[in-house]
């Protein structure tokens, strides 16, 4: 579960609550399948718009059988999850299996702008190891790429 104010910083929310009754799913014993990260574009000179820091894509399996509306059908969601602005990054133990206990997002205060208003504040992710993959990291925003029901076969693809 995850409060309003941080669903406010998480585009596509609704794609994922669609396959769970409208409810965000539980990311327990959801599996890690793919990770992606990228430094992003960086232009030389004085700052502008064109600038865009890291991002990090996650693909998890999400398994129905952990969710609250389990039907017992083995609906499995394959989603595609991508992290804004990452900073403080620390990824450990991803191997072969990186099943996780939980993905929990808080907000950090970040400040204020120098005309006295609040600066957007900063998502603190935690992915909770169950077994191999561990981590966390602060990010601007998080976005639901895409999200569909698992197919039989293999999952994630290697990244060229």
């Amino acid at each position: 579960m995850i409060s309003h104010d941080v669903e406010a910083y998480i585009d596509g929310a609704e794609t994922l609550r669609g396959f769970y009754g409208g409810v965000w799913p539980n990311f327990h014993d959801a599996e890690v399948v793919e990770l992606h990260l990228w430094r992003g574009h960086l232009y030389p000179g004085e700052w502008d718009d064109r600038n865009i820091f890291p991002i990090l894509t996650v693909k998890l399996l999400l398994l129905e059988a952990t969710q609250s509306n389990a039907t017992g059908r083995g609906n499995d969601v394959l989603a595609t999850v991508r992290f804004h602005d990452v900073d403080a990054l620390r990824l450990q133990d991803f191997n072969h299996n990186n099943s996780i206990v939980a993905l929990t997002l808080n907000l950090q205060n970040r400040g204020f702008y120098t005309n006295g208003e609040p600066l957007p504040p900063k998502l603190l992710v935690n992915v909770e190891q169950g077994f191999g993959l561990a981590a966390t990291f602060s990010c601007t925003r998080m976005e639901i790429v895409a999200a569909e029901r698992a197919v039989p076969g293999p999952l994630g693809r290697a990244q060229s």
